[in-house]
């Protein structure tokens, strides 16, 4: 998993404040920095958060547009059943407390 962070306005932090700020929230992957809003256009996002899910081809696969809370059982069902499509060997499947 990777995080893409297009920031704005108030929200455009210098890196150690970001690498602060992802730890304390308990973010353990990669999130790259959208600094100029390529990538945010790119893939045509309208609004601020948007969250694709994105298989190993590219392919998106779950789009959300908005606050989401990632914890919720249909999202957690969701990132569950695409992560435990994905082949790779030696994984394994992905499971949590729920």
């Amino acid at each position: 998993m990777t995080g893409v962070d297009t920031p704005a306005g108030r929200f455009l932090l210098d890196g150690f404040k970001r690498i602060r700020c992802a730890k304390r929230l308990g973010i353990e992957f990669p999130v790259l920095l959208d600094k100029d809003r390529q990538t945010f256009d790119r893939w045509g996002a309208t609004i601020l958060p948007t969250a694709f899910l994105i298989d190993r081809d590219g392919k998106i696969r779950y789009l959300a547009r908005g606050e989401l809370e990632w914890d919720r059982i249909d999202i957690v069902e969701i990132v569950q059943t695409l992560a435990n499509r994905m082949p790779n060997p030696g994984r394994r499947p992905l499971q949590t407390d729920r």
